[in-house]
């Protein structure tokens, strides 16, 4: 107000000031996407000293607010991502315990035919001796005599044991009035 609005200090001061608006409105439009939110704060009612903390907090908070963003944006992304890989994850699954199926069956059937295979394999003549004939049968020269000859013993013991128990029992008929008189 005293030196007038053409004097050099003030155009100096105020082409400083016109720099580092501009400065700050180019930080502002990086930060905050648009120049004119930046405009509508700097001209509210007040002095400018009362206006740079709110401003630089406003700056502050927006470049915070756009940086969640982003994470949020991030994590987002990771969830599909992770979602995705759990549906390919739980269609492997799914086929993976289809096919311990089919190989559990598999391993079933190979066993069994592998058992009969075994079973068909063995060795008969290693089970069943193997008999060999060294001479062919041949027909008797002259008549066996083995059944006359049982016949003629079985006969003879016979008789022998009738005797005896002929002898026995007249021997006791003798004995036995003597042996009532004594």
């Amino acid at each position: 107000a005293t030196l007038g609005s053409r004097h050099p200090r003030v155009i100096a001061a105020r082409s400083e000031a016109d720099r580092h608006l501009g400065n700050m409105r180019s930080r502002a439009e990086n930060i905050l996407g648009s120049p004119f939110k930046l405009d509508n704060i700097g001209f509210l009612p007040g002095a400018i000293e009362a206006n740079v903390p709110i401003i630089s907090d406003y700056l502050q908070l927006a470049a915070e607010a756009q940086g969640l963003e982003q994470q949020v944006g991030q994590i987002q992304n990771s969830i599909d991502t992770q979602s995705e890989q759990l549906q390919t994850l739980t269609s492997l699954r799914s086929k993976l315990e289809g096919l311990e199926r089919e190989q559990e069956v598999a391993n079933t059937i190979y066993a069994s035919v592998l058992a009969r295979v075994d079973l068909e394999n063995v060795d008969r003549f290693s089970v069943y001796p193997v008999t060999q004939l060294l001479s062919p049968a041949e027909a008797p020269t002259k008549k066996e005599n083995l059944k006359q000859l049982l016949l003629l013993a079985a006969a003879l013991a016979g008789t022998l044991l009738v005797l005896l128990a002929a002898s026995a029992y007249w021997l006791l008929k003798k004995w036995l009035p003597a042996t009532r008189k004594s």
